[in-house]
């Protein structure tokens, strides 16, 4: 299910289960896609000079695209070496790992978040019994 409203500069989850992912899942489905330029080329003619404009593809970077909402993000073009991580995947990870812990996980509050379209990522993990852990991606 797709949380997110289509012009949201945060959008924010808040639930008791730090396993479940999905809100990250749902909602920031990025991916590398192929960047093109638009370059100016021209043309003469028997009667006139004229220009068009020409698409060529950006070798070695890309941008980020959220299928999600279908929307290119805006942000810097990314190499071709970026390593791109799921958000969700990183936070599957964490639960793991509190889940091997000693900490007691049987009074929380989970405050997920997202930024920018899905770029950025914010988990916050209320452990009543103890402290505040906070993760970002």
């Amino acid at each position: 299910m797709n949380y997110i409203n289509q012009d949201f500069v945060k959008e924010v989850n808040t639930h008791r289960d730090y396993t479940d992912v999905s809100f990250y899942e749902d909602n920031s489905k990025i991916a590398k896609v192929n960047l093109q330029a638009e370059i100016p080329v021209s043309i003469k003619t028997e009667f006139d000079n004229a220009e068009i404009l020409e698409t060529k593809k950006l070798d070695g970077y890309f941008g980020l695209y959220n299928s999600s909402l279908d929307r290119l993000l805006v942000t810097r073009p990314v190499s071709s070496t970026y390593q791109l991580i799921p958000h969700h995947e990183l936070f599957a990870e964490q639960a793991k790992i509190l889940s091997q812990s000693d900490l007691p996980l049987d009074n929380i509050t989970v405050k997920d978040q997202l930024y920018k379209d899905g770029l950025q990522a914010h988990r916050i993990i209320y452990l009543y019994h103890t402290i505040l852990i906070s993760f970002y991606s």
